[in-house]
């Protein structure tokens, strides 16, 4: 097939995609960030806490407390006319000495719920292991406890099961109803504005999820079937392309004799990033992971290579503060003239993006790479003092 027929076949797709009607998008999609997780917990919590400004009293509450009672593979039981919803406690990063855990809905000393909340990233580091095991929920002493403990891992439907046995898997689209349902049943009280940002948030995860009518087939889908051939060509071109370029990125930083593929370790991920770190920079001190991961994105609107530092599992706050500290003043602002910015996110600590030229991309790859080692310099001997002092699991 010639590079003018599959340009034809192109524009045929996007003038019709053009003609199917989208609704409006949610607050997360404008902003691109419609599976971040952490968003979604802030979210979620946001509308569970009666104490927050939403106006909607315990009505969330009340549908997601049903939602996990409802579950055949709970033993919770709902909450009946003798509880005050308005004093049940919703706390978000719970402290556990292992990690903090997302979500904690404590009712007095008669039940706590302990979720963990996952959208598109699976189970890190056994991490509900260490939860079930731990002494500690933030101020409840586990054994202690004479109440009623619930564990709960809310995911997508499919995903991989928790290792922990004590954790029951719930699916998002299970809750989403009970929401939806208490949404839709005392709209008419609620302050308007209360009513939208819950209801977007509710189709957020709808979308995000695919819960939607499995009676019609998309105009999507149907172009795609049309155009299979074409679409998958140039998707396996994309791919092959975005490895050779992880293969290129990762030759040039091994070409400088400072960096020793003996003193290093260098994890792929399919086709989506690379990992690379020193075996002693994993499980330091309560499993925290520390990595440089570079990602490449090959969108025509906004080519990049992504820089990022990543401080995650166990207690990553903790040594993302220390960081910090050991930084100071003179090193952050040094970073932050030089483009890096810390984002602090659920993986990613510091990041920087650098510009991706189609037309020459080998030389994007050597100006990365050689501001990953500049990056390097600077945070090396800090990262290897946290190391020396926390020691490895």
């Amino acid at each position: 097939m010639s590079d003018a027929s599959i340009e034809r076949q192109l524009q045929d797709i996007k003038q019709q995609l053009d003609a199917v009607e989208e609704p409006p998008a949610t607050t997360l999609g404008i902003l691109g960030e419609s599976k971040r997780e952490k968003y979604w917990e802030s979210l979620l919590v946001y509308f569970l806490d009666s104490d927050n400004p939403h106006t909607l009293g315990t009505t969330a509450l009340e549908a997601f407390l049903n939602a996990i009672a409802s579950h055949p593979d709970t033993t919770f039981t709902a909450p009946d006319t003798t509880t005050n919803l308005d004093e049940v406690n919703v706390q978000t990063q719970v402290s556990t000495g292992h990690g903090p855990v997302d979500i904690l809905i404590r009712y007095r000393d008669e039940w706590f719920i302990c979720t963990e909340l996952k959208v598109a990233s699976p189970e890190t580091g056994n991490q509900t292991d260490r939860y079930a095991n731990a002494s500690h929920l933030g101020d409840i002493t586990v054994n202690q406890y004479d109440g009623t403990r619930e564990y709960i891992y809310l995911a997508p439907r499919y995903s991989a099961p928790p290792t922990a046995a004590e954790f029951t898997t719930i699916p998002w689209k299970h809750v989403v109803e009970h929401l939806v349902e208490a949404l839709s049943s005392d709209i008419k009280q609620y302050y308007s504005k209360s009513n939208a940002q819950f209801a977007d948030f509710l189709d957020t995860i709808q979308r995000a999820l695919g819960m939607t009518d499995t009676n019609t087939i998309s105009k999507e889908t149907e172009l795609y079937s049309k155009y299979a051939e074409t679409i998958d060509r140039l998707v396996d071109a994309y791919e092959q392309d975005k490895s050779a370029l992880f293969d290129e990125f990762e030759a040039i930083f091994f070409d400088d004799p400072h960096f020793s593929r003996e003193e290093w370790r260098v994890s792929r991920h399919g086709r989506n990033y690379i990992k690379l770190y020193k075996p002693s920079w994993q499980g330091v001190g309560e499993g925290v992971n520390i990595e440089y991961e570079p990602h490449i994105h090959l969108k025509r609107s906004d080519p990049r290579i992504r820089l990022r530092l990543d401080v995650e599992q166990g207690n990553k706050h903790d040594v993302r503060d220390e960081l910090r500290e050991r930084l100071g003043t003179d090193l952050s602002t040094e970073l932050e003239v030089s483009g890096w910015k810390d984002v602090d996110e659920s993986y990613a600590f510091l990041t920087k993006s650098i510009l991706l030229e189609f037309d020459a991309p080998e030389q994007s790859l050597h100006d990365a790479v050689r501001e990953l080692k500049q990056f390097h310099e600077i945070m090396s001997p800090h990262i290897q003092k946290i190391v020396a002092e926390r020691g490895n699991q």
